[in-house]
């Protein structure tokens, strides 16, 4: 039998989807469902065929890239998703070939920033609150997100940002014989040009 089943949900000026998910070989896994969002409204309205933590996305307005469907779920107004139910995803496969993610000497080196700077309230990755002060890992989008989020996220699922799908490309930053580069090409916070957000190596600022 068929378990799996669609849901349609739809954004109102700026409300929050509120769908946290992670990416895999053949689709999206939930990995939160946000109180007081439009997928929370859908659960209340629907008992038969609620999205869980657990379950599986296959497929977001027709597309089965996993990119393509966490940039829709993020910024489309209208929404047809097929869902397979957790019970049914076993063995997955995480989207982690090295070539599709940032190495964690990478990931080191990019900026933090106040919540409250970057007018940020919730980690789209995880869906939960942030604090005004707390410190969120930036990318070069200028996205940001808990550092216990991005930083999984960057280096061990995809170099992808999870709300605009922008890479964070390490090309340039690295140098090795034959034109590629394995050593991070860091300014010193404060330099004319830097960014001057707060970094985890000791003051430095990442130049993507």
């Amino acid at each position: 039998m068929d378990l799996q089943f669609s849901i349609s949900l739809s954004r109102i000026l700026d409300d929050r989807i509120g769908i946290g998910a992670r990416c895999y070989e053949t689709g999206l896994l939930v990995t939160g469902v946000r109180d007081l969002s439009i997928a929370a409204g859908w659960n209340a309205q629907n008992p038969a065929r609620q999205i869980h933590v657990g379950d599986l996305i296959l497929c977001v307005n027709g597309s089965r890239d996993v990119h393509q469907m966490l940039a829709t779920i993020r910024t489309a107004d209208s929404l047809d998703i097929l869902v397979s139910p957790k019970d049914t995803t076993q063995d997955l496969v995480p989207v982690q070939h090295v070539k599709d993610i940032v190495p964690q000497s990478i990931v080191d080196c990019l900026p933090l920033c106040c919540a409250g700077d970057a007018r940020v309230s919730f980690c789209a990755i995880c869906c939960e609150d942030c604090e005004s002060t707390e410190l969120l890992l930036r990318l070069p989008c200028r996205h940001a997100f808990h550092s216990r989020c991005a930083g999984p996220w960057l280096s061990q699922h995809s170099r992808r940002c999870p709300l605009c799908c922008r890479e964070v490309s390490v090309r340039g930053l690295l140098h090795v014989p034959g034109g590629m580069d394995t050593t991070p090409a860091v300014s010193e916070r404060g330099s004319e040009g830097d960014d001057d957000s707060p970094s985890r190596n000791g003051g430095t600022t990442l130049s993507l």
